[in-house]
């Protein structure tokens, strides 16, 4: 088994076709928590990631060997400061993933977005045809629309999330496992 934490609320878990008959995985079965108990708890004996409380999203995916890649994705809870009392808010994370025709594009972009030090996590991804994807996690409330990354599509065109993850296993090669707008601002 491979973790590789992504965020602080998500984790990326590799398991080969062995492991998988071990958890008793296969793609019939509903990715859900009462399906993942042994497999949840094997991964906070290693991580110290907790999915105990709350709820998770999770994606499975077939991998080029037999195994597979899941993606397990914490709700985000935090307090609102209405006084003592106060209704929880939940939300989840959002992942915005941009693509890039060259270098000189999501350079400028980076600089941009990082001057305006909006508190998230990136990652930089290249495929094999020389396009650049910059995926970027926010806490909730941020999505392509709002007025803060408006100009990302000035440089960039916002890819469709539901395939992109898929594309960039097979097609894709990670370049910058963290930080990369702040990397690529300062080039």
């Amino acid at each position: 088994m491979e973790l590789i934490l992504i965020s602080s609320n998500k984790l990326k878990v590799i398991l080969s076709e062995k492991e998988m008959e071990k958890y008793g995985l296969h793609y019939a079965v509903a990715t859900d928590k009462k399906h993942l108990n042994s497999l949840l708890t094997d991964i906070k004996k290693k991580s110290g990631f907790n999915t105990d409380n709350g709820s998770i999203y999770v994606e499975m995916f077939e991998s080029l060997d037999g195994g597979c890649e899941i993606f397990i994705t914490r709700e985000v809870t935090s307090v609102q400061k209405a006084g003592a009392g106060a209704p929880k808010k939940s939300s989840v994370e959002s992942i915005i993933t941009y693509k890039f025709n060259s270098a000189e594009d999501i350079i400028s972009a980076s600089k941009i977005l990082f001057s305006k030090k909006l508190k998230h996590e990136s990652r930089l991804f290249c495929d094999e045809r020389g396009f650049f994807y910059l995926l970027l996690t926010f806490a909730a409330g941020f999505n392509s629309n709002s007025a803060e990354l408006i100009f990302l599509n000035d440089f960039g065109a916002l890819a469709r999330e539901r395939y992109i993850r898929e594309y960039l296993d097979e097609h894709g090669r990670l370049i910058c496992v963290k930080d990369a707008v702040e990397t690529l601002a300062k080039i």
